[in-house]
Order: C-alpha cells, then sequence, then structure tokens
C-alpha cells in the first residue's frame, strides 16, 4: 500500500522513495517522502461587464445610448422595462440606442459565456425640460459673447499628435491572457498577446520576471519560442517583433515543476513597444489631414449639433480618431447624442468622455456628429482635443483626377465636331439662305432680257447638249472628297 514501503539502502537507512516514480500517481518525491502534487487547472478569467451608459441618473434626451464591455467574449442582450429581450451577438463589447418612456425606466443587461452569466439593473428617468438654458449657460459674459455663440461656426480644428502615443498606452494597451497546464512532470505556461488597435505595434518585446517560488534560475526554463537572459535570478524577454492590427501572438514556457494558478499571477509582466514609431505614424497622419469642427443651436430644442470633419490629403488606411471632450461640453458619455453613422465607429475608451472612432479606410471626407444639450462657447470648444492615427498611407488625393474627368472633355470634342457638321450641311446659316434666294431672283431676270435664239434643229441640239455634258463621279469618290471636306471642317475648328 502507497506510504508503507520502504526503500532501504546498504548503510539500512530507509526512505519512503527516491524518485517521484516511487510514489502514486498523483504523488511526487519531496526530501525522500511522498507528497501530494499540487492541483494545476488552466487560467479562465472571471468575466466582468461594465455598463458605462446609462447611468443611475436623470437624462433630457428622448434617445439614451447603451455602452458596456465584457472581460471576455460573450453572448449578451438587454431589456427595458418590460419591451421584450433583444439580442446583441458575441463580443466584447456593444451598443444600442434605447428610446425610453419618459419618467422612470429599468434597463436590465445580460452576458453569458463559458457557464458564466453577469447582469446589470441601471434605473434612471427621462424628463423633458423647457429651453430656458441659454441665459444661465452664458450669464455674466457680455452681449457680444452671446450672439457669437449662438452662432452656426465652422472652423479648422487643432490635431495633437504627439499626445497619441500615451492615450494609446493608457486606453489601449496590449492585453494579455495567459494559462497553465500539466506537461508531464513539469508545466507549461503560455502567454497570448493580443494588439487591439487598427495600427500595427513596432518592435514589441515582453519580459517576464519569475519569482523564486516558480523557478530558482533561468537554467530551469525552456522554450520553443528563442529568448534572451536578462539576469539569470530570472528575468527573460521574449523579442515578438511587429504585431499586425487586431492580431494575436503567443509564447510559451516549460518549467520542470508543477507550477499553480496562484504562482502563474505572482510572474511579473511587461510589454513594450517602439513608441518612436507610433509617434512617427501619428505625425505623418496629421500631415496627410486636416479637421474642421461645425456647430450648429437649435433654439426649438436647446440643443448643439457638433460635427467633426477628418478631411483626408491621401487614403488613410486604418484610421482611429479619438477625442477628448472636456467637462464644460459633457459630464459623461451618456451626456452625448450620437447620430446612427457615428454610432457605428464608436468605441467608447473612458467615460469621463474619451472616446474613439475606427474607420478601415478614409479616402473622403468623413463626418462624426453628436449633439449636446445647450450651446457650445468657443473657450469649450478650444478645450476639445483631437488626435488621429493611420496604419497605412494610400493614393494623394489632392494631386488625383478621376477618370471620368479626364474623358468627359476628349468626349465631348468628336460630339462637337459631329454637331458643327451636321450643323452645316443640313441647317444653311439665314445669310446663306438669303443669298441662295437672291441668286434665284437673278436668274430669273436673266431669263427675261436674254435675247430671243434662232430655233435648233433636234440633232443640234442633243449634240450641245453632250458637248457640255459633266463626266459622272462614283459614288465611292463622292463620299470620300465629303469625309475630306468635314476633316477640313474639324481641322478649323481644334486645330491638329
Amino acid at each position: 500500500a502507497f506510504g508503507t514501503q520502504k526503500i532501504c539502502t546498504a548503510t539500512h537507512e530507509c526512505v519512503q522513495c527516491l524518485v517521484s516514480t516511487d510514489c502514486a500517481a498523483d504523488y511526487e518525491c519531496k526530501s525522500n517522502s511522498c507528497a501530494k502534487k499540487p492541483v494545476i487547472t488552466e487560467e479562465k478569467t472571471p468575466l466582468g461587464m461594465t455598463v458605462s451608459s446609462p447611468q443611475n441618473r436623470e437624462y433630457s434626451t428622448t434617445e439614451v445610448l447603451l455602452l458596456f464591455e465584457t472581460t471576455k467574449e460573450a453572448s449578451c442582450s438587454y431589456k427595458l422595462n418590460n419591451a421584450n429581450s433583444i439580442q446583441l451577438g458575441k463580443s466584447n463589447s456593444g451598443q444600442a440606442a434605447l428610446n425610453p418612456k419618459e419618467g422612470a425606466n429599468t434597463l436590465t443587461v445580460e452576458c453569458a459565456a463559458e457557464q458564466e452569466t453577469k447582469t446589470s439593473t441601471i434605473q434612471f428617468t427621462i424628463k423633458k425640460k423647457t429651453t430656458t438654458t441659454i441665459a444661465d449657460d452664458l450669464k455674466g459674459k457680455p452681449k457680444e459673447s452671446l450672439l457669437d455663440s449662438l452662432k452656426d461656426k465652422s472652423q479648422v480644428a487643432e490635431q495633437k499628435p504627439k499626445d497619441m502615443v500615451d492615450t494609446l498606452s493608457k486606453y489601449l494597451p496590449p492585453t494579455i491572457s495567459k494559462a497553465v497546464q500539466k506537461d508531464g512532470e513539469g508545466s507549461l505556461l503560455s502567454f497570448a498577446i493580443k494588439n487591439p488597435r487598427l495600427t500595427s505595434l513596432k518592435n514589441t518585446t515582453i519580459t517576464l520576471t519569475i519569482p523564486k517560488t516558480v523557478a530558482q534560475s533561468s537554467d530551469e526554463l525552456s522554450s520553443e519560442d528563442q529568448f534572451l537572459t536578462i539576469n539569470p535570478d530570472p528575468i527573460i524577454a521574449f523579442l515578438l517583433g511587429d504585431i499586425q492590427r487586431q492580431e494575436e501572438k503567443t509564447i510559451t514556457l516549460n518549467i520542470n515543476k508543477p507550477v499553480s494558478q496562484e504562482m502563474l499571477d505572482s510572474i511579473g509582466i511587461n510589454i513594450e513597444e517602439d513608441k518612436d514609431g507610433t509617434l512617427q505614424k501619428s505625425l505623418a497622419t496629421a500631415d496627410a489631414s486636416s479637421l474642421k469642427i461645425r456647430s450648429s443651436y437649435d433654439k426649438d430644442s436647446d440643443t448643439t449639433t457638433i460635427t467633426t470633419t477628418i478631411i483626408p490629403k491621401k487614403a488613410l488606411n486604418g484610421y482611429s480618431f479619438i477625442q477628448k471632450i472636456p467637462k464644460c461640453l459633457a459630464e459623461q458619455i451618456d451626456s452625448l447624442d450620437f447620430s446612427e453613422d457615428t454610432k457605428a465607429a464608436l468605441k467608447v475608451l473612458e467615460s469621463d468622455p474619451v472616446v474613439m472612432w475606427n474607420f478601415d479606410t478614409v479616402d473622403k471626407p468623413q463626418e462624426i456628429t453628436y449633439r449636446i444639450k445647450g450651446i457650445l462657447s468657443e473657450e469649450c470648444r478650444k478645450r476639445i482635443e483631437n488626435m488621429g492615427i493611420a496604419d497605412t498611407f494610400g493614393i494623394d488625393l489632392e494631386q488625383s483626377t478621376p477618370l471620368s474627368k479626364m474623358l468627359i472633355p476628349l468626349l465631348a470634342i468628336p460630339l462637337i465636331g459631329a454637331i458643327v457638321v451636321y450643323l452645316g450641311k443640313f441647317h444653311p446659316s439665314e445669310d446663306k439662305k438669303e443669298k441662295e434666294r437672291a441668286m434665284r431672283e437673278l436668274k430669273k431676270e436673266e431669263v427675261q432680257i436674254r435675247p430671243q435664239e434662232p430655233p435648233q434643229t433636234e440633232q443640234r441640239a442633243q449634240a450641245q447638249k453632250e458637248t457640255t455634258r459633266q463626266p459622272e463621279i462614283p459614288f465611292e469618290d463622292k463620299l470620300k472628297q465629303q469625309i475630306a471636306k468635314e476633316e477640313e471642317e474639324m481641322k478649323k475648328w481644334f486645330g491638329k
């Protein structure tokens, strides 16, 4: 039976085991004694859900935007008041336009993944306000400032490409998922690094700081992926190179001992990217595009429509546009009323609010539109921070000319020529008609005043007619003459 056997040496020293094979299947040999092996389970990220909009507060708009994110891919649905549940599909995030009733509303969002379920309930109120906020918003300002704020405006907006690097690092860092599984007598650790951006991560490096409880030195580590030993303590690094947009790369690490979940969580992980490469892309994007912000106030609804127009000078491929919205414009993301086209590409980075729009390609002016309650003052507009970054650039849109614009003038030349020839052949001018009429009158007068000639005999008349008859021109020659004549007319109009 297990644990009762004794292995004795020549010196009559008896122990339970010398190697792990001397123990039962779920035990291992430690200090010549059989000890139960630690239970190793693969890491499972718990399902979490964050609803950024709506929140438990009062709204004055008739439409409210639902925005939420989950910690992993999940199938989600929502239910507003007593209406039927609406399915949103399987994803890491979701959004929908809600049309709540006036008064109290109850929203329930439910997500499920891998036998886990998360539910979030939000209670909010819709209360329409009267349009008496203009004076409050501009109280204490001079009359000129009031009138200026109510005017429709369209102004060039400043871009801040140097802020893009820190913004992406803060709100869109590479995501890491890790797992451990049994591998014979040892353990296999895996680390999956995913790039959540539309732009590639350049020269990416992952550094693992492994505590002594996991491995005493780097000699106890092995991997199919090449790694550098920074410190034999051990600290090791994997050079991942470029991680393309939305791409995931996985590295594995073998350790010749059992590793528990707690031990896996104790490993320090640090991911570094070439930030200079990101900065250069952001600067190049600012050179290849311009921004305009237009605001329009509607006194009937007491709302201001804000439209940001991205004007590309080159085709922007894999383009992300980030806007930091100041508190003077909106306290939270749910204070903004986004247009339907704008919602499709929207991603909320922070409900503070910081928002991002992703586009596969921008090769023509792209508008982003939302409404706010009240008016947008000039001071507040200047505090909106804009930044964009494209992964790659296409053709120069300012120098390229559409093929249709080049073909239309060329097609017009023969058309005009045909019209000119047609008019000249079948529609003689009034002057020409007048000349022909005058010639006919002149011939009539000549006939009237011409002296009578002696009558001719029939034979003499026939001989005279054959003498004056012109030789008949073949049809082909007539056609060639007509073509040559029309070509001469064309040359007069269009030159060589």
